[in-house]
């Protein structure tokens, strides 16, 4: 049993089997102690008390009737915490084996899983594609690895029904972690149904964006690629808020004390006073920011690396001349995903609605201690300006309170008095305050401070002035830019050939789904003139939707249409339960509607593709 499990893990999980075989083995918590049906149990050891995680009498009829009471069959991935022995794990497996359904599996405790493996045969668990194992990491990260965990792994269906598990007698032994792992979890997937909502109202944009980015994001270098490349040194990130004109001479002398990451919109202003920021970001991908970045002289931002989001607008990446480094947010799954196969893992950055939360995540990727906000006003600090003198966006802040559709409230300031704000800063705000807080949790011991001298108080920050941070934290960080941009342009993609083959691959799919779709519209409208021969139109309706359907991983580059497809219920259930009832001619027009958004992603994301390969 343990022989076949460990040639599992050698196939899928190699480096966890060597994280099993280097485990340290003493001070255990627990005892391995046999149940009454001769099956092996856990009893695990505190100062005060002894507690079994399985049944002491019959753990596999305890686990069958636990996976019996849970209803699966609205979900499309089940997230299940705390694995223990596995008998629970195999039960649930069982019941999900012949669906498309996914499993993830995160158990905190390296040492009970070794002894599961003894335990119970868990090789089709291990072998399946369906199964995911998250063992024995840490959270200290703030969640970063339990995020690409989940994402990375996650279908084109399957970001919003989502259930999570808990196996109460273990994590209840550790409730600090599964309450971190359950807050990190509750996280991504809000994130991603307010990424679906997003994508429905301007995905057509963003992933034509992406498309035309292609090129540039198999060969740009991810974050993935620059961690911790300046660990335990100051990062400031520029926001463009009112504040920032009382601290931008300030500002001045921290440059090559500290790495300077300004927001796209502040970019200008900063160049304006003669500052060249280390690194500008770009996360929207509204055409809206393109004028940020028209007549500016490239010759001083040579050394200027622009971070950008995959689906911004091509025209900035594009014109950049300096270097380039990939930011791709939590939600960014699927067209990313099928890319890192070929080239390696990217990276995520944090995201919230606002590119100083994907500032704030590369700043924390890169190990940036102390972490310095400055113009992160998320207010209107002087109640004259809505934003940083020379911003695009500054405007008299009572013209702007009058004429705007914004919701204006009062939130307490960094002196403790009350200021106004509107309900997307505030949105924003709070996203700071909750993600700060999430990342001290889990362990994280760099400090976080406002340095804006102004705006609303952003919990879990130490406030001070620009100068005394500068003077406090700044060290020379050039040696260390140089590092960086070292990597960045020694950066070489892994496996390119097979990269550009499977996209070959890829056009060839989308031709065939597009003449695919093309047919069933012609039997569709034969079906809806003339009722005779239904039955052998019907059964070649569904051979096209199977054959359709082995292009699944294909429809990736035309995600935009897909979820329009979904939300018009016209997904996968649809079309698998259309012709087990009585069809209506209402649900024929609607299977031609479903083949013709299939034709137009598909040739949509032909065009792109092959622009790709040209």
């Amino acid at each position: 049993m343990l022989r076949r499990n460990i040639n599992a893990l050698k196939k899928r999980y190699p480096d966890l089997l060597k994280k099993l075989e280097k485990m340290d083995t003493e001070g255990l918590i627990y005892d391995l102690v046999e149940a009454k049906n001769n099956s092996k149990t856990i009893k695990i050891r505190s100062e005060n008390r002894s507690v079994f995680i399985h049944s002491k009498y019959n753990p596999q009829r305890e686990a069958s009737k636990f996976i019996d009471n849970i209803e699966v069959e609205e979900f499309n991935s089940i997230i299940l915490l705390g694995s223990g022995l596995g008998y629970h794990v195999l039960e649930l497996f069982n019941k999900i084996r012949n669906t498309e359904k996914k499993l993830f599996i995160v158990e905190k405790n390296l040492s009970l899983f070794k002894e599961a493996l003894k335990c119970n045969n868990f090789s089709q668990l291990l072998n399946s594609p369906k199964c995911h194992f998250f063992i024995g990491e840490s959270l200290e990260d703030g969640g970063t690895k339990l995020y690409e965990f989940i994402i990375n792994n996650l279908d084109n269906q399957n970001f919003e029904d989502i259930s999570a598990i808990k196996w109460n007698a273990l994590t209840a032994c550790d409730k600090g972690y599964y309450k971190l792992a359950i807050k990190q979890i509750h996280q991504v997937f809000t994130q991603l149904k307010s990424n679906k909502i997003m994508l429905l109202h301007a995905g057509k944009v963003w992933n034509q964006n992406l498309l035309t980015n292609f090129k540039e994001i198999i060969r740009t270098p991810g974050i993935s690629h620059i961690r911790d490349l300046f660990k335990d040194k100051a990062i400031i990130i520029v926001a463009a808020g009112p504040s920032l004109n009382k601290n931008i001479d300030d500002l001045k002398a921290a440059k090559g004390k500290s790495l300077i990451i300004c927001v796209d919109i502040v970019m200008n202003t900063l160049l304006a006073e003669g500052i060249i920021p280390d690194i500008v970001i770009i996360a929207d991908q509204s055409e809206f920011h393109i004028k940020y970045f028209k007549e500016v002289d490239q010759s001083k931002l040579k050394n200027t690396i622009l971070a950008f989001n995959p689906r911004v607008q091509p025209q900035v990446v594009q014109e950049w001349k300096g270097p380039k480094l990939l930011t791709p947010s939590v939600s960014e799954n699927f067209i990313i995903k099928w890319i890192e196969r070929y080239t390696g893992q990217k990276g995520r950055v944090f995201e919230g609605g606002s590119v100083s939360h994907a500032a704030f995540g590369l700043a924390y990727f890169l190990g940036g201690d102390p972490i310095v906000f400055v113009g992160q006003d998320l207010a209107f600090s002087d109640q004259k300006s809505t934003h940083a003198t020379g911003s695009e966006l500054e405007e008299d802040f009572k013209t702007h309170m009058k004429h705007s559709q914004r919701d204006f409230m009062q939130v307490e300031d960094i002196n403790g008095d009350l200021v106004w704000t509107r309900d997307d800063y505030y949105s924003f705000l709070q996203w700071f305050n909750k993600n700060i807080r999430v990342l001290k949790e889990s362990g994280y011991r760099g400090k976080i401070i406002d340095a804006t001298e102004g705006g609303a108080y952003i919990q879990g920050t130490e406030v001070v002035t620009l100068k005394e941070a500068v003077d406090r934290y700044g060290l020379d960080i050039n040696k260390s830019k140089e590092q960086l941009l070292e990597k960045i342009k020694g950066y070489q993609v892994r496996r390119e050939n097979e990269l550009i083959l499977a996209l070959k691959n890829s056009i060839n799919n989308l031709e065939k789904i597009k003449k695919q779709a093309q047919s069933g519209i012609e039997l569709v409208d034969q079906l809806l003139e003339d009722t005779n021969n239904t039955e052998e139109k019907i059964e070649k309706l569904k051979s096209i939707n199977q054959k359709i359907g082995t292009f699944a991983a294909d429809m990736v580059f035309f995600e935009a249409e897909f979820y329009d497809m979904m939300s018009s219920g016209l997904d996968n259930n649809f079309i698998q339960n259309l012709f087990t009832k009585n069809h209506s001619s209402e649900d024929l027009n609607r299977l031609i509607e479903y083949y013709n958004r299939l034709i137009s992603g598909s040739q949509k994301a032909f065009k792109g593709l092959k622009d790709v390969i040209d």
